[in-house]
């Protein structure tokens, strides 16, 4: 008996302390749930309360979105206006814990009706500012795993900066008089103030206006001009406009962007790194085309 005692209690000595369960992290949407995700590693559970492929601008929280946020460490939202249902739904979920805002992370743009533009994660160097805060952010609610965290993003950071580089390249490969497109929404100012491209939008930041009449008319006529070849629909948006706009003018859609959202698992744009590679290597298409 004495025997098996001492075989236990060396057992438990040598197997050392537990191994802490994930920080359950909640994100708004799938953008920077998939950057949390590349920071937390397996130290973090990170769910996105909008699944990829659903539309940020329309969506509508639910009892159970609630019932997430009350049980999470941490909450990571990109704000600047993006989810305008965030506030009401913390204050429901009775959830008392840190809320980082990433998208106040980066620099910030305004879009033509002077409110803050909230893609910001549209700018490579914007998510390498929010990298940076949720690591910290990781690193406060789990200290002991606070230089584990450090070095994913720091890892993550180098990718970022290869992507950044050859957007920039890849960019500067088309001439200067063919960098424009028109796009549903304006959700890629900040691409088109990083990259130098001149984006042309028939709605506003928000998807959930209607475009006007008079704008889709001055679209139709640059069009027809030959000043503009990249017309692109865009990822869980209504497509009418965009199609009776090229119908108008002649144009051919060039394809489809994603904005707002990532793509389900099986897409082109599973995370944020393949949304950009993605999207910019069809816009350089588009571009390009005579």
């Amino acid at each position: 008996m004495l025997r098996r005692s001492a075989l236990i209690l060396l057992f438990l000595l040598c197997s050392g302390p537990a191994e802490a369960a994930p920080l359950k992290v909640v994100a708004s949407f799938s953008i920077p749930a998939d950057i949390a995700a590349q920071i937390g590693g397996d130290a973090a559970d990170v769910i996105s309360l909008i699944p990829a492929g659903q539309d940020l601008h329309q969506f509508q929280p639910k009892p159970s979105d609630a019932r997430l946020v009350a049980h999470a460490d941490l909450v990571v939202v990109n704000g600047l206006g993006a989810e305008g249902w965030l506030d009401q739904l913390v204050r429901a979920s009775g959830y008392k814990g840190p809320v980082l805002a990433v998208g106040k992370a980066g620099n910030l743009r305004k879009s033509e009706d002077g409110a803050v533009d909230p893609h910001s994660w549209q700018d490579v160097e914007n998510v390498r500012a929010a990298v940076a805060a949720i690591a910290e952010a990781l690193a406060a609610q789990r200290p002991d795993s606070a230089e584990r965290f450090r070095a994913q993003a720091a890892a993550y950071d180098r990718r970022l900066a290869e992507l950044q580089g050859w957007i920039v390249a890849q960019i500067a490969a088309i001439p200067d008089d063919r960098r424009v497109m028109v796009v549903p929404h304006d959700a890629f100012g900040y691409f088109a103030a990083a990259y130098g491209v001149k984006v042309l939008a028939l709605q506003g930041v928000s998807s959930d206006t209607e475009p006007m009449a008079r704008k889709l008319a001055a679209l139709s006529q640059t069009i027809r001009a030959g000043k503009v070849t990249a017309l692109f629909l865009e990822a869980n948006e209504d497509s009418r406009a965009m199609r009776q706009l090229a119908a108008e003018s002649g144009a051919a859609i060039a394809g489809q962007l994603y904005s707002d959202s990532l793509s389900p698992a099986a897409g082109p744009a599973s995370g944020y790194e393949q949304m950009m590679r993605y999207n910019v290597t069809l816009m350089v298409k588009a571009m390009n085309r005579r």
